[in-house]
């Protein structure tokens, strides 16, 4: 066993249990819950506390909402041993309620957050691809890289801390990955676009747009230019 797993939990504990339960099936070291609910410090907090309690070669990183599907961390590490520069890589998100639907294949632009989709049984995103970021809703990291990178930047509260993260990691010639051999599972009702459109929470849509001006802001210039026009096979 070489991985420790860090869940930053927030909310019903019934998702963090069914989560812990789907983790049977996975060689794991240790389990890291980091509990968020007394006082929500936020995810990249809770990610950083966990990271910092680890201790074995990779971290890998799970939303307490996802449900992970057997082999998914073997594929992940597998990934990181076949790529020497790899220091994130990512499982495809597949929606709970629909798992043929790909709802995480890698990305597109930062803002607005565009993930790639598509369907499993049409073939859709079956190959490893390098990205210029993924998600951290399911995501294996290295610890090498985070000993000379550092820990995630606490400035970002809820999003964007991941895209941050790729790109530093990016910036200081690592590699990030998309692994489709990793499959874990999340409920499209939890997702933020659709959190934000349904319930208009203007507190929480305040925080989204605090994390993406920090993201603008720290990575306006020709070190973000030369990083987003970098093209992958």
């Amino acid at each position: 066993m070489i991985t420790d797993v860090v869940i930053p939990h927030y909310g019903e504990d019934s998702l963090k249990e069914r989560l812990v339960d789907s983790l049977k099936t996975e060689p794991v070291a240790n389990l890291i819950v980091v509990d968020n609910n007394k006082e929500n410090r936020g995810f990249t907090k809770g990610v950083n506390e966990g990271i910092r309690q680890s201790t074995f070669p990779y971290v890998w990183i799970l939303n307490n909402d996802a449900v992970v599907t057997p082999g998914a961390l073997v594929a992940l590490e597998r990934r990181m041993q076949l790529s020497p520069k790899a220091g994130i890589v990512s499982s495809k998100i597949c929606e709970l309620e629909n798992p043929d639907r790909i709802v995480h294949a890698g990305t597109g632009a930062v803002i607005p957050g565009y993930h790639k989709g598509g369907w499993e049984s049409a073939g859709d995103h079956a190959k490893p691809t390098r990205e210029k970021w993924v998600t951290f809703c399911s995501v294996l990291l290295r610890r090498r890289m985070i000993e000379e990178i550092g820990l995630l930047d606490e400035n970002f509260f809820l999003i964007c801390s991941d895209s941050d993260y790729c790109y530093t990691a990016r910036h200081k010639g690592w590699e990030v990955w998309y692994e489709p051999q990793s499959k874990v599972l999340h409920p499209e009702k939890h997702g933020i676009s659709r959190q934000v459109n349904e319930t208009r929470n203007e507190a929480f849509i305040a925080i989204l747009g605090d994390d993406q001006r920090k993201f603008i802001e720290k990575w306006g210039g020709q070190r973000f230019r030369d990083l987003d026009l970098e093209k992958y096979e």
